[in-house]
């Protein structure tokens, strides 16, 4: 919707999988990376372009945190907005009490807003905005290594250095 492309992949160092990220770019970061305005964005030219991306940016998705480190809260609200089909995780009240509260407490929402802060993650996580009792945005997908299994869902995209 917003002209980006995002890919999962897993990086690699010594042939050891160190990190599993979603990554996203801009359509224009895409094509002027390895391109033009004028570069038609075909699977191969965006895979090599993505690609390439990450190579530039290698050191710093090993920086980020460690989705396994985080509170189980967190971690359920990044699966959803991984798992949406709208990238997104949207929790009322009724889903609150019917879905999530014989595991979770309000504890788990202090837990979750002290998270909220140390991640900086204040414009991505809303918790009690007045609809919703928790809401996690698309770009939460893209702050974390999700160190807990790398395997890809979709078509694989590896990155070794």
């Amino acid at each position: 919707d917003y002209d980006d492309i995002c890919c999962n992949a897993i990086l690699y160092k010594n042939d050891n999988p160190v990190a599993n990220i979603i990554a996203s770019y801009d359509e224009s970061e895409i094509r002027y990376n390895i391109g033009d305005n004028d570069s038609t964005l075909d699977e191969t030219f965006v895979k090599n372009s993505i690609t390439s991306l990450i190579y530039d940016s290698f050191e710093e998705y090993l920086k980020l945190p460690k989705i396994s480190e985080c509170s189980k809260l967190l971690i359920e609200i990044y699966d959803c907005v991984c798992s949406a089909d709208s990238s997104m995780c949207h929790i009322d009240s009724k889903d609150w009490e019917d879905l999530y509260s014989a595991d979770f407490n309000e504890e788990d929402i202090k837990i979750l807003q002290k998270e909220i802060i140390k991640y900086n993650l204040q414009e991505i996580v809303t918790v009690d905005d007045g609809e919703y009792k928790i809401v996690g945005y698309g770009d939460l997908q893209t702050r974390f290594n999700d160190d807990r299994d790398f395997k890809l869902n979709k078509e694989n995209t590896e990155v070794e250095i």
